[in-house]
């Protein structure tokens, strides 16, 4: 499968999940990433970032 930008792919995923708070976490194991420091964090950052866009609600600061 052919990888695509890291926001497509969590846009991808966060359009096709149920509506439920999400952790940076389980989107790192949604898309076959390692659970790792680095990959958790990025991940938490793109999220901050479509939160800021209006893409997404935060729940939890």
């Amino acid at each position: 499968m052919p990888r695509c930008a890291p926001e497509r792919a969590i846009s991808k995923f966060l359009f096709g999940h149920e509506q439920r708070p999400l952790h940076a976490r389980e989107v790192c194991l949604a898309l076959d990433l390692q659970v790792l420091p680095k990959h958790v964090e990025g991940i938490r950052a793109q999220l901050k970032r479509l939160v800021s866009l209006a893409f997404l609600d935060e729940t939890e600061p």
